[in-house]
């Protein structure tokens, strides 16, 4: 009992809901580069709104009304509205709030996270991939490809990827130990989370 509470609250805190707002903290954390507060705060704000403010509502309200079993969305079909719902919202916030507004890797890993919910949108017309696997792996490889790219120092790069690849071995552990996905939708969430990053801020930035 003990060791599946464990499992949960690391499920809990890293929820995919919450990655991209990760991204953003974590790029404003550790950028070199000049910013205003306001810009942090203002690209907090909309990814927020996207992401948890106003799909969670309408996940209780899903809830409530008998739509779906749990806010864990268990069943493939259930995962269908929720995961358009977010596609749309961050689609939506990043062309009209966030392109051209903030920095351009903020806005590039918000994109490259639509590409993701598309490919698990898309993927559930055969079956669900792990949706905490494709948050961690994007946040991630969205680290990962910073640090090269801003030529960040081994002493100050190595903790930080080292700490966040701890976190993912923990997030897709958390989602086999509980029973939630098997080995082939924890691969493909990881995937689908960190291709569309690699290919943005990797190639295209």
């Amino acid at each position: 009992m003990k060791k599946n509470l464990f499992w949960r609250i690391v499920s809990r805190v890293f929820h995919p809901m919450s990655m991209p707002l990760w991204c953003v903290v974590l790029y404003y954390l550790f950028t070199p580069q000049p910013f205003i507060p306001l810009e942090a705060i203002y690209t907090a704000i909309v990814v927020a709104v996207a992401t948890v403010v106003i799909p969670l509502p309408v996940l209780l309200v899903l809830k409530v009304s008998g739509k779906i079993e749990s806010l864990s969305l268990p069943q493939t079909y259930e995962r269908r509205l929720p995961l358009l719902l977010v596609l749309l919202l961050l689609a939506a916030g990043d062309r009209i709030y966030l392109s051209g507004r903030v920095s351009p890797p903020v806005s590039l890993a918000m994109y490259g996270a639509v590409i993701s919910l598309l490919l698990a949108y898309v993927s559930l017309f055969w079956d669900k991939v792990s949706l905490h696997a494709m948050g961690i792996s994007a946040l991630l490889v969205f680290t990962m490809v910073l640090m090269i790219r801003w030529e960040a120092p081994l002493y100050y790069a190595l903790p930080v990827v080292a700490a966040l690849w701890v976190v993912y071995d923990l997030v897709v552990m958390a989602r086999l130990e509980l029973g939630r996905h098997n080995v082939r939708q924890v691969i493909l969430g990881t995937l689908f989370g960190a291709l569309p990053q690699l290919v943005l801020l990797g190639w295209v930035w």
